[in-house]
C-alpha cells in the first residue's frame, strides 16, 4: 500500500509541497513539487508534467491565497513529469510569469525537453539565494545524466528529486545502479556526517529521515 500524500502540505515554515496530480506506475502518488522560501518570493522545485490543469489550478490557488510569487524554477532533471509543466506555469500562472528557469546541462538541446522556455544552466555546487533561503545544487547523475539534488541549508534538508525515493526504486537501467548509488551516497553521507542535513524531500513519495532510511533506500 502506498503512502497517502495530501495534494498541498506545509512541511515547514519555508517549504510547501504541491503534488503533481499525476499518479501512475512510474510517478507513484504523483510528482512532488516544492515552493521554498520564507517571504512572498518562492523558488519552485520541479514543475510537474505538461498540460496538467489540476496541478496548475492547485499551484495558482496556493500562490494567490498567500500572495506569493515564484522568482525561480529549478528543475532536478529532464524527465517529463519534472520539466514538462514549465511552459504551462510561465504562461498560465501570473505569479510565475517572470520566473527564471534553471536546469543542469544535458547533451540534447533544451528545446527538445523544455520547449521555448529560456533556460539558465546550473553549475555543480552553484548556490541559489532567493526568498530568504539559500540552496546549493549538486550534480548527482544516476537516475538521469543531468540530475541534481538541492541542499536547503537553513533547515538541514535535501531535495533529492528522483535519485532517492521513500518507496520503490529509482533505477531506470541496471547499469546505472552502482554509479547512482555511489554518487548519491557520497553526497548524502558527507552532509549527514557533517551534521548539515537531517531529512530528505524526494521527488515522488515523502519526507524521510536520512539516518534511518539512507541505506535501505539506496
Amino acid at each position: 500500500m502506498t503512502t497517502f500524500i495530501p495534494k498541498i502540505e506545509k512541511l515547514s515554515s519555508c517549504v510547501t509541497r504541491i503534488l503533481g496530480c499525476n499518479p501512475g506506475q512510474m510517478t507513484l502518488q504523483g510528482t512532488n513539487t516544492y515552493l521554498v522560501g520564507k517571504g512572498d518570493s518562492k523558488i519552485l522545485i520541479d514543475a510537474g508534467e505538461e498540460n496538467n490543469s489540476e496541478y496548475i489550478s492547485l499551484l495558482q490557488t496556493e500562490l494567490k491565497t498567500n500572495k506569493w510569487f515564484i522568482s525561480d524554477i529549478i528543475v532536478t532533471h529532464w524527465h517529463g513529469d519534472h520539466v514538462g509543466g514549465v511552459a504551462n506555469i510561465l504562461q498560465d500562472v501570473q505569479e510565475a510569469s517572470s520566473a527564471k528557469v534553471h536546469k543542469f546541462p544535458k547533451l540534447q538541446p533544451p528545446e527538445s525537453y523544455v520547449g521555448a522556455a529560456p533556460l539558465n544552466f546550473i553549475k555543480d555546487k552553484q548556490v541559489f539565494s532567493a526568498g530568504g533561503v539559500s540552496m546549493q545544487a549538486f550534480h548527482t547523475p544516476g537516475h538521469s545524466e543531468d540530475h541534481i539534488i538541492l541542499e536547503l541549508k537553513e533547515e538541514g534538508v535535501v531535495f533529492s528529486g528522483d535519485n532517492v525515493l521513500g518507496e520503490g526504486t529509482t533505477d531506470l537501467a541496471a547499469s546505472l545502479h552502482t554509479p547512482a548509488e555511489m554518487n548519491i551516497n557520497l553526497h548524502l553521507g558527507k552532509l549527514l556526517k557533517e551534521n548539515k542535513i537531517d531529512f530528505v524531500d524526494d521527488g515522488n513519495v515523502k519526507k524521510w529521515k536520512v539516518s534511518e532510511e539512507m541505506k535501505p533506500n539506496l
